[in-house]
């Protein structure tokens, strides 16, 4: 085992890395943590035990290739055939360009994934600004052609506005990706995005649309949330014979877990395409291929983020200031900002710091956070 895991850091730390930056907000429904205690949809059983195929991951073919680039990546142009979603205003404005071609930042050999949905990425990851292209190729004059594309900025919340043409789910490509650095630091700190066989043409949030063809009892919108049972140990990732790598994104799946996003041939996690990655056997189509669909569950589909601000008071006990609340519906946890610093906590009361000045207090669960309030302290 130790020989195997000194070959997989070999591997990754000869490959191109990136400055180890997690994309999009993190307010972002990818970026939050499930929590304790998040409601489980009444129909999950079902929905597992209609799962089929085998599970696992694939870099080498249908994924994205990220291509980090800078103020000295050339611009090329891109013409497409398709629709150009150019998104604006902080992510709130969406500007649909038909027909059209664009100029963007394209490496020198810059290639798209294999399989026929050639997608490639492109991000500065100092400005934040991404590109993405499907059915994307280079032509010899080095100018490309594309069906759609778009521009989107990692700053914002990774949930574009509805009208976004881009993959299943309406989402940009960079989003969920397992990438080599995430798996060289031990931990994955996001959501991964997941394709299933047939998923239905309705959609929740995270996701804006759908491009499923059908609807059968048995298919999950796009948005959905899958979760790893989070009471699972070391013990049963030694009875299914994970691997270091399969251990690393199985805690992701419980912490985090997987959202659906893409319709697949069978289901499946996304990682960044080999060409860039240079996983180099460290992740292949086998891996996770031993964590059985009944090890998870589907998060209930009508959980929104919290919609209203908690009430909060400040009672005096003893001498001591006590900040409290009621529950607030579709919360599972709250944030706490002490003169600005936040924590969180699952409930009140919490006893407030003599010295502390300015209290703000907001709800919030997986798919994100509700309207804060300030407090009035005593």
């Amino acid at each position: 085992m130790m020989r195997w895991l000194c070959g997989l850091i070999l591997a990754l730390s000869a490959a191109t890395l990136s400055a180890g930056e997690r994309p999009y907000h993190p307010d972002s429904p990818w970026n939050l943590k499930i929590g304790e205690t998040p409601k489980t949809d009444p129909n999950s059983a079902f929905y597992l035990s209609q799962m089929s195929g085998v599970f696992g991951i694939d870099p080498n073919q249908y994924t994205m290739p990220v291509y980090e680039i800078d103020a000295s990546t050339p611009m090329k142009p891109v013409l497409l055939s398709g629709v150009f979603s150019e998104v604006s205003n902080q992510g709130q404005d969406l500007r649909l360009l038909k027909r059209t071609t664009v100029l963007a930042p394209l490496p020198v050999g810059a290639r798209a994934a294999k399989g026929s949905d050639s997608q490639i990425v492109l991000w500065d990851p100092v400005t934040g600004d991404e590109w993405g292209f499907w059915q994307a190729r280079p032509l010899p004059d080095g100018s490309w052609v594309a069906v759609n594309g778009y521009r989107y900025n990692t700053r914002w919340s990774g949930v574009p506005p509805r009208g976004f043409i881009s993959r299943g789910a309406g989402v940009p490509y960079l989003i969920g990706l397992v990438r080599p650095w995430e798996i060289q630091q031990g931990r994955i700190d996001h959501a991964i995005a997941l394709g299933i066989n047939y998923p239905n043409p309705m959609h929740i949030h995270p996701a804006t649309k759908s491009d499923g063809k059908a609807f059968e009892p048995h298919y999950l919108p796009m948005g959905a949330r899958l979760q790893l049972d989070p009471t699972l140990g070391e013990a049963d990732f030694d009875r299914w014979q994970l691997t270091p790598v399969e251990r690393v994104i199985a805690r992701a799946l419980q912490q985090y877990g997987m959202i659906l996003i893409d319709g697949s041939g069978h289901p499946k996690l996304y990682a960044e395409y080999e060409g860039t990655a240079h996983w180099d056997g460290a992740l292949h189509k086998r891996t996770l291929r031993r964590i059985p669909y009944e090890a998870f569950r589907v998060l209930d589909l009508t959980t929104q983020t919290p919609q209203q601000a908690p009430a909060a008071t400040v009672v005096v006990r003893e001498g001591a200031r006590w900040l409290e609340w009621p529950e607030v519906p579709g919360a599972n946890r709250y944030r706490i900002w002490l003169d600005g610093e936040p924590q969180e906590v699952r409930a009140g009361p919490l006893q407030i710091p003599a010295t502390s000045q300015e209290i703000r207090l907001a709800a919030l669960n997986h798919q994100g956070l509700g309207p804060a309030i300030t407090v009035v302290l005593p």
